[in-house]
């Protein structure tokens, strides 16, 4: 293209010229030189104007206020369409297509650069054709035609760079240096997004250029976005340590720049690198902030909203909080789903949509492992509670079954004494009897005096042996017993027995060492149990806690 054609930017429309350099120094000084141009009686300016206002209103996310400002310009557009220059025309579909390329609509866009392109019809200037063209490639890289987006940036660099007048042309530099930039841009999204390893060198190689030709020319209106382009390389090699700093130096440049939309998605960035670097709590807090103060709305960024929450259940299955990251991936579903339904389906990759996927199925899993764990701890607490109530009850039991043998040891010598004394000095006490109280007296003072045979300690010792030896029946003896001695034979057996034994380990010491087994034979029983039993209930204490108490004694 001549130079002629070149220079035909400047001659009659510096004011377009002044309008980009303003933008690219500063966000805010354009704003004044808009409302000039609006308030002059040139209505290509006007129009002109009101297009650059909308643009950076929208930048600003104002998004209302710029639509506004845009149905303005396109009025005066439709009004004085044959009188408005190829050139004013031109730039002002460019600002729109770009609003709402910032919006992420991205059909309109293309709309809109195509309608710009053939508007110009090849009587523009080539910079504004070259945007043209490259604003398309920014479209194509952020859809499935990423390819297409590589192939502008390639032409578009060659066509710059053959420029006569390259050398000495600040715009054109500018241009290429912007170039550059998109090309890194490209590269390193089709990494990150369709996981091509092959393109990271290509991204290393257009970053570094950028950087040279930035600092060789004295260029630094895309400084900002180069040190993304180098945290992003950092990042996509797991250096999140050399990934934060770059994204911080980034922060820094667009905080000096007040944009705001790049402002919050370095936050985002370093909010993920502190998550890989496991700074967990400096991470939540971030994301949180970013989730409460709903920035990602004022933005068409809906991904990176879902992405927050898909980071928190990250953190929370981290800290082993499964509640908390079951509901964070809920989140994350929805705004997925939310993003999804307001982009097109050709321009999720078949990566997102396998990831949604993925996650809903692992929702689906933590729940019902979620509930296991509810019902496993449900059941835990009351095992546990059941537990330390039997282990209670049971201290209960034996504390009291202690105290309560404690206190029968300290009894135990008057039980002795009573048993002893019971026998000799039992009441005689006849409620209903045939017999007379001459013949019965007579047959206790026998039974007493065969005693002294102790004829109880033969395991054969029973009713009908004692009756034989006294000359009676049993049926008699046993009525006698019963009601002259208020107890029945067999308990007046059991007392001779327990009262034997007991005085015999009192006297005898050899007898402490005997086994209960030999002891209850040397009583009279042929079974061990009865003589626990019988023993436990006339002292209400055990045969071996009796020879206890007489070992500590």
């Amino acid at each position: 293209m001549s130079c002629q054609l070149l220079l035909a930017q400047y001659k009659g429309h510096d004011f377009v010229s002044k309008y980009y350099n303003l933008k690219s120094k500063d966000k805010g000084n354009p704003l004044v030189f808009c409302d000039q141009l609006i308030n002059s009686n040139n209505y290509e300016k006007k129009a002109f104007g009101y297009a650059g206002k909308g643009y950076i209103y929208c930048l600003r996310a104002d998004y209302k206020n710029a639509n506004e400002l845009f149905n303005k310009s396109t009025f005066l557009l439709d009004k004085y369409d044959t009188l408005i220059d190829r050139e004013v025309k031109g730039n002002i579909l460019y600002l729109m297509a770009e609003a709402n390329n910032e919006k992420h609509k991205f059909d309109k866009a293309l709309s809109l650069l195509s309608l710009a392109l053939n508007t110009c019809d090849s009587q523009c200037s080539f910079i504004l054709e070259n945007k043209l063209r490259s604003a398309q490639g920014r479209i194509y890289s952020m859809s499935s035609n990423k390819l297409k987006a590589l192939e502008i940036n390639r032409i578009s660099l060659k066509r710059l760079k053959e420029q006569p007048n390259f050398s000495t042309n600040y715009e054109l530099k500018k241009q290429y240096l912007k170039e550059l930039a998109k090309a890194s841009s490209r590269y390193i999204n089709s990494c990150f997004i369709e996981k091509k390893k092959n393109h990271l060198d290509s991204t290393k190689k257009y970053t570094s250029l950028a950087k040279k030709f930035a600092i060789e020319y004295d260029i630094h209106i895309y400084d900002d976005f180069i040190e993304v382009y180098f945290a992003d390389i950092e990042f996509y090699q797991d250096k999140f340590d050399t990934a934060i700093i770059y994204y911080k130096n980034a922060l820094e440049l667009f905080l000096k720049n007040n944009n705001k939309k790049r402002i919050t998605q370095m936050h985002f960035q370093i909010a993920a690198c502190n998550y890989y670097l496991n700074n967990l709590d400096e991470a939540e807090a971030s994301f949180k902030n970013q989730i409460e103060q709903d920035v990602w709305s004022q933005y068409p960024l809906l991904k990176n909203k879902a992405l927050c929450y898909d980071y928190l259940a990250k953190i929370y299955k981290q800290k082993g909080d499964l509640p908390k990251m079951i509901t964070n991936l809920e989140a994350y579903i929805t705004n997925s789903d939310t993003f999804s339904n307001k982009k097109n389906s050709s321009d999720l990759s078949v990566n997102n949509k396998m990831h949604i996927e993925e996650r809903k199925l692992e929702v689906k899993k933590l729940k019902k492992e979620y509930q296991n764990q509810v019902q496993q701890k449900r059941l835990y607490s009351y095992v546990s509670i059941a537990l330390v109530i039997t282990i209670l009850l049971l201290m209960a039991y034996f504390i009291y079954k202690n105290n309560k043998t404690k206190q029968n040891i300290s009894k135990l010598n008057e039980r002795i004494l009573w048993l002893q004394q019971g026998i000799s000095k039992e009441a005689i006490v006849s409620k209903s009897s045939s017999l007379t109280d001459e013949n019965a007296l007579k047959l206790i003072e026998k039974l007493k005096n065969l005693e002294k045979e102790a004829l109880f300690t033969d395991s054969g010792y029973s009713l009908n042996m004692v009756a034989k030896k006294l000359n009676t029946n049993s049926s008699y003896l046993s009525k006698t017993v019963n009601n002259y001695m208020n107890i029945s034979f067999v308990e007046y057996s059991n007392r001779l027995k327990i009262n034997s034994i007991v005085q015999r380990l009192n006297n005898q010491k050899n007898l402490k060492n005997y086994t209960i087994e030999a002891l209850a034979r040397e009583a009279g029983y042929k079974s061990v149990n009865s003589f626990n039993s019988n023993f436990k209930k006339l002292l209400k204490v055990t045969p071996s806690q009796y020879l206890a108490n007489l070992e500590n004694n």
